[in-house]
Parts: structure tokens; sequence; C-alpha cells
């Protein structure tokens, strides 16, 4: 790669000379000129030198000001700097150095000198530019991996791991989990080609992970057709039943509406529980944030207890919010290690309740709800 060196001087003849001194030992250069600081500075950026050969004092803007602002600006502060003067003042050489200057060379110039410092420089800027390379290509190696993590695991866990190394196990106190299932997922698929079916869950949970950060919701994982959240992790001062229950609502509408314009239209089955689940990695070589316990359990029979298109809750959730919404009881069934459970399903917000944001879509008010 062809390499330039910068040469700053108001004496023409200086510039002439330092050029065919420089072209003599290094024919592989390509060699740009300027008269004083600021068209330095303007260059610089333009055409990004390897090296920059500056005199100290020059008109309309010195070296030492061009010096300043080089090392100010991103692009140019890499750059490396000589500084050029006919002043035998050791304060003045200081001075350039501390400014950023990585050598100083007095005039009247000496061939030997000058060749020997620049061959330096040149050594100098090569090893900055491949750090620089190398640096560029570390952050963003890191990005993409700070990226694949946030993807994967929820912010203030990433943190935890950033801090310990590890994610601690803790038992998180009154959440609500909702578990969600496609409804004859696999009869569909199967018509499907693997590419389509890609697609339908790709959009699928795409939106259900925006809606369910909407209401501070914490997306845990999909397990192939089913979709797995929580609330109430991290926010000890968040209704998570009426969040969670807004969620559901939101997601059910969203696929009903969606199956107007597409054809294949989806059902979904909701199970919503509350309760306490403990939080954790399962594995010390894979760092996955998962969650455990009955309340999870349940908010999994809830579901496979479920009719489609309709959100099943637990007593807890019905006590909480039957101020709110038109609940219907169902006959309690018996749940696998629970024994005999009430349950019943989320009909519509009752008329008293003045938040838009509650609101179903109409299609689900005089829907018939099975026992």
């Amino acid at each position: 790669m062809e390499k330039s060196i910068l040469i700053v001087d108001d004496m023409v003849a200086v510039v002439m000379l330092l050029e065919e001194l420089l072209k003599q030992n290094f024919p592989e250069c390509r060699f740009v000129t300027a008269g004083d600081g600021a068209e330095a500075c303007k260059k610089a950026v333009r055409e990004k030198p390897d090296l920059i050969l500056m005199d100290w004092e020059m008109p309309n803007m010195d070296g030492e000001t061009a010096l300043k602002k080089l090392k100010q600006h991103q692009q140019t502060s890499n750059i490396p700097v000589i500084i050029l003067s006919a002043t035998t003042d050791d304060k003045r050489l200081r001075n350039a150095l501390d400014l950023g200057a990585i050598d100083f060379i007095n005039k009247p110039i000496n061939e030997t000198e000058l060749i020997a410092r620049v061959k330096s420089a040149m050594i100098l800027s090569d090893t900055l530019s491949k750090l620089s390379k190398e640096r560029d290509l570390l952050e963003n190696a890191n990005a993409q991996n700070e990226a694949i993590l946030k993807a994967i695991l929820p912010k203030q866990i990433l943190e935890k791991i950033v801090k310990f190394g590890s994610i601690p196990p803790k038992n998180y106190k009154n959440c609500a989990v909702i578990f969600i299932d496609l409804v004859d997922f696999t009869a569909k698929s199967s018509h499907m080609s693997p590419a389509r079916l890609l697609r339908e869950l790709h959009d699928l949970f795409t939106n259900f992970d925006i809606i369910m950060r909407k209401y501070q919701c914490t997306r845990i994982k999909t397990i192939g057709d089913a979709y797995l959240s929580v609330c109430g992790l991290f926010n000890d001062n968040l209704d998570v039943g009426q969040n969670v229950i807004n969620a559901a609502v939101n997601i059910r509408d969203y696929v009903a509406k969606r199956n107007i314009g597409n054809s294949i239209k989806w059902e979904l089955r909701t199970g919503v529980y509350y309760g306490d689940v403990i939080g954790s990695a399962v594995s010390t070589t894979n760092l996955a944030f998962d969650i455990f316990g009955e309340t999870v359990n349940m908010a999994s029979r809830l579901e496979h207890s479920c009719e489609p298109m309709q959100i099943n809750v637990s007593e807890d959730i019905y006590h909480h919010l039957k101020d709110k919404y038109k609940f219907v009881a169902r006959s309690p069934r018996m749940v696998k290690g629970k024994g005999i459970t009430p349950m019943y399903y989320l009909h519509k917000p009752l008329k008293k309740n003045s938040n838009k944001a509650l609101e179903m879509s109409n299609a689900f008010s005089s829907t018939t709800l099975p026992n």
C-alpha cells in the first residue's frame, strides 16, 4: 500500500528540499505539501498521510496551533508528527513533545538525521496503523458478542455475568409467568417449507417480543412453537398481574388481526400463573438464563388446559383483576402435582374500566367461552 508524507512549511525552498531528499530515500512514498498550519490541517483530514513534517514558525497558523488541532481531531490524532524548527529552545522542544509530536528536527536540515528520523517515524506509523486495525476488529467483535448476549439474556442478568462471571441463582418473589403455544403447530407446519415456517415463527415471535417489552415482561425462551415469558423479575414496583394480562391480550389481538391478511391462520393457547420463580443458568458451560419452579410448571399446565384463542389464568390473577375484567369461571381441573385447581378464562374488560390500553378487540367480546 502506498505511503504518503505531508510536508508543511511556509518557505517553498524548504518544502522542495525536503521533498527531494525524501524522494531519494523513500521512492515508494507520495508527497503532499502545505504552506501553513491551517492548510496542513485540511490536507491531513483529506489525505490521511502516514507522517507529517511540520515547521514550528509559520504565518497565519503556526505549528503549535496546528499540532493542537491535529491531535484533537479524531481522524488525525494518531498521525505521527515531526516538528522542524531553527530554534534550540529546550522549553519549545518540551512543549512540542507534550502536545503530541513524536520527534523534533533542528534547522538547517541534516540529511542523515532527517532520513533516520523519518524511517523511525514510518515504522511507528505502520505499527500504529496495525494496532488501530486490530483495535477496530476487536471492538467490532466485542460489539457483535455483546449484541448476541443482549439478544439472549436480560440486561440485568448480563450485568451480573460481567460483574460475577456467572448467573447466581435467585428466588424472585411475586412474578407472573405466561406460557403461549401455537395450536396444531405440527399439522400446519407439515404443509410448509422450512423457509416459510421459519418466516412465520420469526414474524410471530418478533412481535411477541415487542409486546412483552412494552409491558416490561422478559422473554425467557422459545421451545419449538411455545413461548415463555415472565413479568416481575427486575421491577419490584410493577403491577405484574396487570402487565402480563395486558401483554397476553395484546398478543392475542395481534394474532387475530394478522390472520385477516395471512393465508396461514394461527391460534394460540395462553396460560398465566402468579407466584415465585427461581432464576439461574442450569449449566456452567451454557449461560442461557432460565426460570424454574411451580409457577412455571403451572403456567404450562394452564396453557395445556386452555381452548384456542383463550387466556386461561390462575385464581390469584382472577382475584387481582376481577374488578377490571369479566372472567368466566371454569370447572376446576385436576392438575398433575397440584390436584384440583380453579381456572378462569379472561373474557373482556368491565365497562367501568376506562383505561384504553386495556381494551381488547371486539372480536373477543362476544366469543362463546367453552368450559
